[in-house]
């Protein structure tokens, strides 16, 4: 019934920050050994992100764990900058 669902989550923390959440949802067969924490058949794909847009680009936080633990939420953050630039 879940298979291939995904859920997208979006907040504005103030005028600066955008915080989301991405949950994607995938039927295995069982015999793999993924994220089942819900169901033996079900995996979970979670990412999780904040983005702070300010006058030099747009810098964004975000972290997609293998397991929701703590340590591993740490372990697999990232950083990215991004900046427009506009010819005329």
């Amino acid at each position: 019934y879940l298979n291939n669902t995904t859920i997208f989550m979006g907040k504005y923390v103030g005028e600066q920050f955008f915080l989301q959440a991405l949950v994607h949802l995938t039927a295995t067969d069982g015999t793999k050994a993924t994220r089942t924490f819900i169901s033996p058949d079900l995996s979970l794909d979670l990412e999780l992100s904040l983005d702070w847009q300010n006058p030099i680009g747009t810098f964004s936080f975000f972290t997609q764990p293998n397991e929701l633990s703590f340590i591993n939420i740490l372990d697999t953050i990232g950083f990215s900058v991004t900046r427009r630039f506009v010819l005329r």
